[in-house]
């Protein structure tokens, strides 16, 4: 399951919310993420992270943001 850790003035949405990771290191999984501004987003970077985990093990990406 996904968790997203973000600036409450950015939207961040992730398709899918599930991914299954296999215990080979070769195994690939796909996903998309998008990025959206609130109006009241000041310009700049914006930080954050996506965490999926499974309960023992957690996969983590982080991301910045550039709000022009």
């Amino acid at each position: 399951v996904s968790s997203i850790d973000a600036p409450p003035c950015l939207v961040v949405l992730v398709s899918p919310k599930n991914i299954d990771f296999a215990i080979a290191a070769s195994t690939r999984a796909s996903f998309k993420i998008s990025f959206q501004g609130k109006e009241e987003a000041s310009r700049g970077y914006k930080f954050g992270a996506i965490t999926w985990s499974d309960g023992r093990h957690d996969v983590r990406i982080v991301f910045a943001v550039n709000i022009e």
